[in-house]
């Protein structure tokens, strides 16, 4: 499944500070989704959107945030909560 992309699709440059933290971070792929549809994408280094890698980083990060969710809904009832 694709997923649909936005009708302004890259076409925000990166500002330059999130530009030299990729690089110094040396990432290879860089995705925005907004709502339900991607925004932006860049990559690095050979890399496309077709390419295997790792997705430590984003595991951690989409974790975060459904972790946030929850405790919204009240699923869970806080950060310290085993």
């Amino acid at each position: 499944m694709q997923w649909p992309v936005r009708a302004n699709y890259n076409q925000t440059e990166l500002p330059s500070k999130l530009q030299e933290v990729l690089t110094k971070t040396e990432s290879v792929a860089f995705l925005v989704v907004q709502n339900d549809s991607i925004l932006a994408e860049h990559y690095w280094d050979g890399y496309t959107d077709s390419t295997l890698s790792n997705s430590f980083s984003m595991a951690k990060s989409i974790t975060t945030m459904l972790t946030q969710i929850a405790i919204q809904k009240g699923i869970l009832q806080g950060w310290h909560q085993k």
